[in-house]
């Protein structure tokens, strides 16, 4: 009776992280952020962890149409561990903006962060301004849309370049 209901608790869960995280999904680290028993994707990139975090919501409900009970219990326990790792990241990335300032490149990676941070405002401020235009003809709506869309392209090329020299650095 209430598996369902938290099938669809988790599955809310899943999608508010995808919105919550979405602008920082791209970001790449430079060191693991979650234990490899909660995560089996090492990968360098937050988005990496949300796509293992929603195929564990795929697993989960396979094993609830199957009824295999203690599998189940297993990878729900695992998925609300894997959510909460990830709300937490959520909640520090602010913090670990300037984590990479003590090694090579370290002004590098602060400046990458940086970027980072003013793609995820401006993804929020686009966003934002679309959803009131679809409520109001306004064509002041759309040149802030535009305004911000070619604000967004020139701090992609920004993270592009930035990214490319530490890579140069890191070789």
């Amino acid at each position: 009776m209430r598996t369902p209901l938290l099938l669809q608790s988790l599955k809310a869960r899943v999608e508010s992280l995808h919105q919550q995280l979405g602008p920082l999904a791209g970001q790449r680290h430079f060191s693991p952020r979650f234990d490899r028993q909660l995560f089996s994707h090492g990968g360098a990139r937050l988005g990496d962890y949300l796509t293992e975090a929603s195929e564990s919501l795929a697993h989960l409900e396979a094993a609830v149409a199957q009824g295999d009970a203690a599998r189940v219990a297993w990878l729900a326990e695992r998925l609300v561990l894997q959510i909460e790792a990830l709300q937490r990241e959520a909640a520090t990335a602010d913090l670990r903006r300037h984590e990479n300032a003590h090694r090579p490149g370290g002004r590098l990676h602060a400046r990458l962060a940086q970027y980072q941070e003013y793609e995820r405002r401006l993804l929020a401020m686009k966003t934002e301004r679309e959803q009131r235009r679809a409520t109001h003809a306004d064509p002041q709506l759309q040149r802030e849309i535009e305004a911000l869309g070619e604000r967004l392209a020139r701090c992609r090329t920004a993270i592009t370049r930035t990214e490319r020299a530490l890579e140069r650095i890191t070789r």
